[in-house]
């Protein structure tokens, strides 16, 4: 008998946690965060095992927070009043390909002429 019940939603998977690597590797979460970025004193094969583990369960770095940690977001936000893009788009296009490979985002705000608009993308 069929069901009128609509199919449960798929959920993504979370994103591993270093806490989750650490306790994999069975190592604190400290020692897991030195070797997954190349600081701190243990062997190479603490090291090579961790960085293993990082890998095999999927584990990427959160950078937002390394950006907090660091206090630089790595990230440029252009404004624009420019609503067909004739200026901003290719001046985008330029500023993002000199600055991709640095690991650097870039964002294209259109502010039109609403300085309120153009003081949240900032303040954001």
């Amino acid at each position: 008998m069929p069901s009128n019940a609509e199919p449960a939603p798929v959920s993504a998977k979370p994103p591993v946690t270093l806490r989750e690597v650490a306790a994999a590797a069975g190592v604190s979460v400290a020692t897991a965060s030195k070797a997954l970025n190349g600081q701190g004193r243990m062997t190479a094969e603490t090291r090579e095992r961790i960085r293993e583990t990082a890998r095999l369960l999927g584990f990427r770095p959160n950078s937002l927070a390394q950006s907090l940690l660091r206090k630089r977001s790595f990230t440029v936000g252009l404004l624009t009043n420019d609503t067909y893009g004739r200026f901003s788009l290719p001046l985008m296009a330029g500023v993002s390909d000199a600055l991709v490979d640095k690991g650097v985002s870039v964002f294209l705000c259109n502010v039109e002429d609403d300085q309120r608009l153009g003081q949240l993308h900032v303040e954001a």
